[in-house]
């Protein structure tokens, strides 16, 4: 029925769950420039980091074109992938 209704039971981020938390957690020091790169493929999303803003964020993934500066949140479409700089 899940895959019928295409209803997720989980989402995750590299493809399993608990993959952020724990011994999984990835760390960055104080300081250290970080690039997160999200994509989605049927559904629309929000990434929001908690305790910082993106430096850069390509809502859009196009790295031709300016950045945002400063995002709190960004919005990746359905389809889509996105990238972000935080420091």
């Amino acid at each position: 029925e899940v895959m019928r209704k295409l209803i997720p039971t989980h989402v995750v981020f590299n493809g399993k769950v608990g993959s952020l938390t724990g011994k999984n957690a990835m760390t960055a020091k104080v300081g250290e420039t970080v690039m997160i790169v999200h994509s989605q493929a049927n559904r629309d999303t929000r990434p929001h980091l908690i305790g910082g803003h993106g430096d850069y964020v390509w809502e859009t993934g196009k790295f031709i074109n300016p950045p945002q500066k400063d995002l709190e949140t960004w919005f990746i479409r359905g389809g889509s992938a996105g990238a972000a700089l935080y420091t």
